[in-house]
């Protein structure tokens, strides 16, 4: 699985960065992807969700307030 945000429809209330804070970088305005250590703030930045944090990935894209966290099969 892969996952991306839009930062063009991102809210900023960070619950995804809460439920999956390896995967998920918020600077307080904007939530991005990370990959590994490096926060990817480029828009489109497409990450493979580590092995193990599927399920928060997929409650965080859940509990986005605004449906802008996207999911991809790899």
């Amino acid at each position: 699985m892969k996952v991306w945000i839009d930062q063009d429809g991102c809210v900023g209330n960070g619950v995804c960065a809460d439920l999956a804070g390896t995967v998920f970088a918020f600077d307080g305005e904007y939530a991005y992807v990370c990959d590994g250590e490096r926060v990817l703030t480029e828009p489109g930045a497409l990450v493979p969700v580590p092995v193990g944090l599927e399920s928060a990935v997929l409650a965080a894209a859940d509990e986005c307030p605004v449906g802008c966290i996207y999911l991809e099969a790899d």
